[in-house]
């Protein structure tokens, strides 16, 4: 942990975070409540369904079904609001406070996402049955223009009469500003073995164009962690420097995640499946610990990482298109 994160819990009102911690509690205990209604259910419906299965039918595991149904959703409804009071409070009162503090020029809003046409848009999204996103940060990061936000999509499958859903993503969507706007589109993958026909069979999704190539460049070490492909051969070796191309193997390894890179119009597109909900609180055990806050702290220091470690925030690009 560093200094300035000491610096951030010690000023945390500790009153906040105990009242935090208590609506943490009362979440958890909802939810195992909720279990155990549901369980009640299901017994009850089996239990009418063996009355039915013998001949037997009688009037006390129809009504035990009834008053267990009426509970499970009376409470569901009850109890949702509660769980929403929560959630909106952490981010309140943590989420948003440690935006504000990595720099006060970002605008933390968590029942907005980002828009779906964007996401479309930036030659890296999939293609999908249902779209969601939510915890949608705007602003200047360290001088640069950002948009980034949980985004959660999954595809519904039919076969025959029988659907099941499968999940695409499940993590964040970064759009940075560059000091330049692009003609081609470029993409990095994050491995060999992810090519443009795995992509496209992975999401359904044809990418860029039919000029669409293959990139590969002086770095071996970088060759053998990306696949690059741009619709401008040219244009992928400018914005690929020798620093880009040093600072990205050791980018990866430090996240050790799936990352996805595409430079398109004048912004850089950052997507990073974490098959987790980033921003909400863990209601299994002291959500306002210092080792938990420090958790979503690190992950917003990251997104200020990107700008930083990849100059985004230094004039170095001619502002003409290549």
């Amino acid at each position: 942990m560093d200094d300035k994160f000491n610096q951030f819990y010690t000023n945390l009102d500790k009153s906040v975070l105990n009242r935090l911690n208590e609506q943490a509690k009362v979440a958890q205990n909802i939810k195992i409540f909720r279990i155990v209604l549901g369980i009640l259910t299901v017994i009850s419906f089996l239990s009418i369904q063996a009355s039915m299965s013998i001949h037997n039918i009688n009037g006390l595991p129809f009504l035990l079904f009834i008053i267990s149904l009426v509970g499970f959703f009376g409470f569901f409804i009850f109890s949702q609001n509660k769980l929403k009071v929560f959630r909106n409070n952490f981010k309140q009162q943590i989420i948003s406070k440690i935006i504000t503090f990595i720099d006060p020029e970002l605008l933390y809003q968590y029942n907005y996402g980002f828009p779906e046409n964007d996401y479309n848009n930036s030659g890296i999204s999939e293609s999908y049955t249902n779209y969601h996103s939510d915890d949608l940060i705007t602003g200047n990061l360290s001088g640069v223009p950002i948009r980034a936000a949980e985004i959660f999509t999954e595809k519904v499958v039919r076969s025959g009469k029988h659907t099941h859903r499968v999940t695409l993503f499940k993590g964040l969507f970064m759009e940075a500003r560059f000091n330049k706007r692009f003609s081609g589109a470029t993409t990095i993958f994050p491995d060999k073995g992810f090519s443009i026909g795995n992509f496209i069979e992975k999401t359904g999704k044809k990418i860029f164009s039919d000029t669409t190539e293959a990139i590969t460049l002086e770095s071996s070490e970088f060759n053998n962690m990306f696949n690059v492909y741009s619709t401008n051969q040219v244009e992928a070796r400018y914005i690929l420097s020798t620093s880009f191309m040093e600072k990205l193997p050791e980018f990866k390894r430090n996240l050790d995640l799936e990352v996805l890179f595409s430079f398109k119009y004048s912004n850089i597109y950052i997507k990073i499946d974490f098959n987790n909900e980033l921003f909400e609180p863990d209601t299994s055990e002291n959500c306002v610990s210092k080792e938990k806050i420090y958790i979503f702290y690190s992950f917003l220091k990251f997104m200020e990482s990107i700008i930083t470690e990849f100059k985004l925030n230094q004039d170095i690009w001619d502002s003409e298109v290549v």
